[in-house]
């Protein structure tokens, strides 16, 4: 299952904005 996670180029792309999300969370919360 790694493997295919590795060869999936979109898989690296969902990584990324999973990333993003909970960055972009972290500094809503600190907005507020």
């Amino acid at each position: 299952m790694k493997k295919e996670l590795k060869e999936n180029p979109s898989y690296e792309i969902t990584k990324k904005d999973i990333i993003l999300e909970k960055n972009g969370n972290q500094k809503n919360k600190k907005n507020i």
